[in-house]
Order: structure tokens, then sequence, then C-alpha cells
């Protein structure tokens, strides 16, 4: 795979159904993409059913259900990306979720690797 750019990379994420199904958790609408890399890292993209306002109506808010996903960058033991703000970041899932920004970092500075 070679992304040779910031757009390629982003394009990259955004097809994450592309990747593959990990896990799932039906009862929660919870889908889990991951792609591994050569070198053992993973991005898993947590993919989740949430409520999302959509204006206002003659009873108040309203509100209708859509998809949104988040990002996870999960560094391997032998992975030595350094981030400049702590030593530890990517080392452990993230429930909130890693940056795309961060993530197109490390697609960045590893080409070689990923």
């Amino acid at each position: 795979m070679q992304l040779k750019n910031k757009v390629q990379r982003e394009e990259f994420l955004n097809k994450y159904r592309d990747w593959e199904l990990w896990k799932e958790i039906p009862e929660l609408e919870l889908k889990f993409y991951r792609h591994m890399f050569p070198n053992g890292t993973a991005i898993v993209a947590t993919e989740y059913a949430c409520m999302k306002f959509s204006g206002f109506g003659p009873k108040g808010h309203t509100y209708k259900k859509k998809t949104d996903v988040k990002f996870h960058l999960l560094l391997s033991a032998n992975d030595n990306f350094k981030v400049e703000y702590s030593e530890n970041s990517y080392k452990l899932y993230n429930p909130t979720g890693d940056s795309k920004t961060g993530i197109i970092d490390y697609l960045t500075k590893n080409k070689p690797e990923v």
C-alpha cells in the first residue's frame, strides 16, 4: 500500500469499511474494523449508532439515528513511532478515539513500515 499524500491517507481512513471486520456487537450496533500493518501496529475504526440533533420540531428538539466512527492507533511493542507529547500515546485502546491528524502523522512518518 502506497499512500503518497495527505488526501490519500484521509481516503484510506474514510474507507475503513474495506478493512477487516474484526469484532461486532449487534446488540449495541457496534462494529470494529481493523487494518494491520506488517510491523504489528493496527488502526481500529469503531463504528457505532448514535442519536444526533437534527433540528427543532413542534415538540422541541428532534434527533435522528446516525452512524459515527472513531479511529484508534494501536502501536505494536516493536513500533518506534515517537509522539512528542507522550511516550505512551497509542499503546492502549482509547475509547474516545485518537485524532485523525495524529494517525495521518503516523502514516506520513512511517511510510516504509506501512
